[in-house]
């Protein structure tokens, strides 16, 4: 083995460090994530391009009424805390569907596709106002 456990070659650190889009082990960037429903993606240090798989495709979500307890949902979703999940609103530079709009949570669902919402592809909005999210990193023991 090359370092130790999760070094060697093939595994997923290894090849977070060949791939810098892969933002699970770097401290710098929000933390990516994917559950084959709902993922982050494209992510900075300030948040990940949030977007959810409907009739097999990744469509982005809108930023209208989009805030905390959306995030929390979103980061819970995929294994992260919901503790300081953040939204960043008027992400730009997305292409594709758009697939969610007015998404309202309560904080109880599991996943941002099952909270209130227009309808699937019912939208107006531009991908000048698709949502990001910034989950808290889990604190390794």
């Amino acid at each position: 083995a090359v370092g130790g456990p999760g070094i060697e070659p093939g595994s997923v650190w290894f090849q977070s460090q060949m791939n810098p889009s892969l933002s699970s082990f770097n401290p710098a960037l929000c933390p990516d994530g994917d559950n084959g429903m709902v993922r982050l993606a494209g992510c900075t240090h300030r948040s990940c391009k949030l977007e959810v798989l409907h009739e097999k495709h990744w469509g982005s979500v809108c930023d209208d009424g989009f805030g905390g307890e959306n995030a929390r949902v979103v980061c819970q979703s995929l294994g992260y805390s919901g503790h300081r999940a953040a939204a960043l609103r008027q992400l730009t530079g997305g292409s594709g569907k758009i697939w969610l709009d007015d998404v309202k949570c309560k904080g109880n669902e599991e996943s941002i596709t099952l909270c209130h919402h227009n309808g699937w592809g019912f939208h107006d909005c531009s991908h000048q106002k698709d949502v990001g999210v910034c989950c808290q990193r889990l604190q390794r023991k």
